[in-house]
């Protein structure tokens, strides 16, 4: 790096240089923090410019399938000078498009947990995992008031420790008694605080424990009485 400096200022040239990315997930950095190798390629630029791959979702792949384009982030890092507002594209060899219409603007970067959840379709927020639990439930309990867990656990596709743990989260609408799942009556919340429900999944023993003193047991024959008086 030295030696590049050295030439650079011998002959007077503003020095721009590419470098790469060091190995593995890079959207939980920050922009300077990405690149491969020390902490220099931070330090060292006046201007950073740096690019990272978004994570489609299936109606972006969508209208990305007749260019086989993909999505990108240019970011940057200045030192003299306020950051530039990040800025989306898209690459379709061998051009790069500037995302005008700002599809891509709401995309996150690849590897960080937004993108995870793109990348997984089978993701769920707490909210819609509750609404497919409920839908499921009232599928099931046509003609009747309860659902066996195990026909719960079948529609759903998860195991029946599964369906202990939703419930769990849900203690407000349902309850679980003798392996059946239950709708609570509105009355019965108002006494389920604090309350478990039969065949609940086991829970661990909360108890206090004796603090251990450190207080010193005073010593026999501490502190004597007073001298005896001379004879």
């Amino acid at each position: 790096m030295s030696g590049f400096y050295a030439f650079g200022f011998l002959i007077m040239i503003l020095k721009v240089y590419c470098h790469h990315h060091s190995k593995g997930a890079q959207g939980m950095k920050k922009a300077m923090d990405r690149a491969s190798g020390s902490g220099v390629f931070a330090r060292d630029p006046d201007a950073q410019l740096d690019i990272i791959e978004l994570e489609m979702t299936e109606e972006v792949q969508c209208h990305a399938a007749e260019t086989k384009g993909t999505a990108w982030r240019l970011e940057t890092s200045l030192r003299e000078f306020p950051n530039i507002v990040p800025m989306e594209f898209w690459f379709e060899y061998p051009l790069h498009r500037v995302d005008r219409w700002e599809e891509l603007k709401k995309l996150p970067a690849q590897g960080t947990f937004e993108a995870g959840k793109v990348k997984n379709k089978y993701h769920k927020t707490a909210e819609e995992a509750k609404e497919e639990f409920r839908n499921a439930f009232a599928l099931q309990c046509i003609g009747r008031d309860e659902v066996p867990i195990s026909e719960m656990a079948e529609l759903l596709g998860n195991e029946e420790s599964t369906i202990y743990k939703k419930v769990g989260k849900m203690k407000d609408e349902f309850r679980i008694e003798n392996k059946i799942v239950k709708r609570r009556e509105p009355q019965e919340n108002q006494g389920s605080e604090g309350t478990t429900d039969a065949n609940s999944t086991p829970r661990k023993k909360e108890g206090t424990k004796a603090r251990k003193t450190n207080a010193r047991k005073p010593k026999k024959n501490q502190g004597s009485g007073a001298k005896k008086e001379g004879k």
